[in-house]
């Protein structure tokens, strides 16, 4: 019985925690198919960006959080079996998202600031490497989080079909 409720528990985890690592593999996905940020005008960008920012300033922190607090949860169920895959596939999870949260902490939250600040009619002359710039972090992050909700992904697979 005991067992049941542990392989349970530690499935309805593996359930949420893969949640939020599929909403940013979705957010990666989308990215990679339509890569047509750096072709829209100045304007259109800074518009797209300055529209989209504030809710991303809330949301990406709210789910990163969530992310990190629901895997090393799970790492903690999973740690009388840490010599197993995977507990290995979800703590390369963890990793990722501590990585993406790194990333974006570094590297694109002060450009966030920057261009919060840009008017779409009088840009910086040099805007198109800080929005380069900007883009390429993202792809770092999406390229992170990729990794980690497979990861995540495959250690839930491994770990359900024990039973």
């Amino acid at each position: 019985h005991t067992l049941i409720v542990s392989f349970m528990t530690i499935t309805l985890l593996f359930e949420l925690a893969l949640l939020p690592y599929a909403v940013f593999f979705g957010i990666a996905v989308y990215y990679f198919m339509a890569p047509c940020y750096d072709k829209l005008s100045s304007s259109a960008f800074i518009e797209f960006f300055q529209n989209l920012d504030p809710y991303m300033k809330v949301w990406a922190l709210r789910l990163l959080l969530m992310q990190i607090a629901l895997t090393l949860t799970l790492l903690g169920c999973l740690y009388v079996q840490r010599t197993s895959t995977p507990f290995g596939l979800t703590l390369v999870a963890l990793l990722m998202a501590v990585t993406s949260l790194v990333i974006g902490i570094k590297g694109n939250v002060p450009i966030n600031r920057q261009m919060d600040q840009w008017s779409p009619t009088q840009l910086p002359v040099d805007w198109q490497q800080i929005r380069d710039r900007w883009l390429r972090y993202h792809s770092f992050r999406g390229g992170a989080e990729a990794v980690g909700f497979l990861a995540l992904l495959s250690a839930s697979l491994l770990y359900t079909s024990r039973l």
